[in-house]
């Protein structure tokens, strides 16, 4: 398998990098609760807001980097 081993089964490419923050858990609180009601992986919901931010800012962000391939990917050269 292509990407990097992060855990048990789970694994990255090796173009992608955590990237954390600080907040105030009220906030975190609101966020959690929001995913969880509306099923949202926090990882891509992230994702969407970076990216619709940098979009309102006139950032060009191509789709395919906000929703990346699996590792594991027929395209990425993997077995499915």
């Amino acid at each position: 398998m292509k990407g990097m081993k992060t855990g048990l089964l789970n694994y990255r490419r090796e173009t992608q990098r955590s990237v954390g923050f600080y907040a105030d858990v009220r906030f975190l609180k609101l966020l959690n609760g929001h995913l969880r009601r509306a099923r949202i992986g926090k990882s891509q919901f992230i994702r969407d807001a970076v990216a619709e931010k940098l979009r309102r800012e006139g950032v060009q962000v191509p789709e395919e980097i906000i929703v990346p391939l699996p590792p594991y990917s027929e395209e990425e050269g993997g077995g499915g």
